[in-house]
C-alpha cells in the first residue's frame, strides 16, 4: 500500500526565477528557495523594513528560522542602494549565505533601476566585499571623511608585519598630507590604491591587521554589467534563474 511521507518536502527543480511584489514603488522578492554552497535548501525573502534602512532581506530555513539578514535603504531618486548591516549567524557561516545576500542585493538594485550599491565596511568584512567587486571610494569633501582617511592610513602605518612595506607607504602619505596642509584629491587616489593593495597582499593574515576604521565602498551598475559572467555563474550556483 502506498504511504505518503508528510515530512518529506517536495522536490525543488532549480533554477527558479524570482517573483516580485511592489510596495511604495519598490520591488521586493517573494520568499523562494535557493541553494547553499553544499546544496542545502534555504529561503530568501526581501521586504519593506521599518527599522534600520527601508528594506531588508532575510535568509531562513524551511521552518522560517532566521539564519541571516541584510538591512539596506533603496533611494530611487538618488539611484542608490545603501547597505547597512549584513549578518549571518555564526553557526551558519561559511556556507555561502553571505554570498546569497549579496546576490539578492544586486537583484534588488537591478529590478529597482538603481545605479550603485554603497556601504561602509568593517575592516574584518573588507575582503568579502572586495571579492564581489566593491572598490574603496575616498573623497576629501568634509572633516569627517578626512578624519576617516587619516585613520585608515594610521592603521596601515602601524602594521609592522605587513607585506611589501606598505606601512612605510602609509606613513609617507600621512607626512605629505601634513606638509600639504590637508587632504587632496591625489591623496584620496593614493589611499584607495593602497587599501586594495594592502588587502591583496595581507589576505593570508587579515584577522591580525590593525585596521579599525570603517571603509566606504561602492559598486556600480556598470561594473556589475562588465562582470556579468562572474555573477551569472553565482546565480546558477545558488539555484537562481537570473542573469545580468
Amino acid at each position: 500500500m502506498f504511504k505518503l511521507n508528510i515530512f518529506t518536502p517536495p522536490k525543488i527543480n532549480f533554477p527558479l526565477k524570482p517573483v516580485f511584489r511592489t510596495y511604495n514603488n519598490l520591488k521586493f522578492i517573494n520568499r523562494m528557495p535557493v541553494q547553499t554552497n553544499n546544496g542545502k535548501i534555504v529561503y530568501i525573502e526581501s521586504m519593506p523594513n521599518l527599522g534600520l534602512g527601508n528594506s531588508e532581506t532575510l535568509i531562513t530555513n524551511r521552518w522560517f528560522n532566521l539564519l541571516g539578514n541584510h538591512n539596506y535603504d533603496m533611494f530611487p531618486s538618488m539611484g542608490t542602494l545603501e547597505g547597512f548591516t549584513m549578518d549571518v549567524y555564526k553557526k551558519h557561516q561559511h556556507n555561502g549565505l553571505g554570498e546569497i545576500l549579496r546576490l539578492t542585493s544586486i537583484i534588488e538594485m537591478k529590478e529597482n533601476g538603481l545605479e550603485e550599491i554603497k556601504l561602509f565596511s568593517l575592516p574584518k568584512a573588507l575582503l568579502f566585499h572586495l571579492k564581489y567587486g566593491f572598490k574603496p571610494v575616498l573623497v576629501n569633501f568634509d572633516k569627517i571623511e578626512n578624519f576617516r582617511l587619516k585613520n585608515i592610513l594610521k592603521g596601515i602605518a602601524a602594521d609592522s608585519r605587513t607585506a611589501g612595506s606598505l606601512n612605510k607607504t602609509a606613513s609617507e602619505i600621512l607626512a605629505d598630507i601634513n606638509n600639504s596642509g590637508g587632504v587632496t584629491k591625489n591623496h584620496c587616489i593614493q589611499v584607495t590604491e593602497l587599501i586594495i593593495k594592502y588587502a591583496e597582499m595581507n589576505r593570508h593574515r587579515w584577522t591580525k591587521t590593525p585596521l579599525t576604521t570603517q571603509i566606504p565602498l561602492v559598486m556600480t551598475n556598470k561594473e556589475i554589467n562588465e562582470n556579468a559572467g562572474f555573477f551569472n555563474n553565482l546565480f546558477q550556483k545558488h539555484g537562481l534563474d537570473y542573469r545580468i
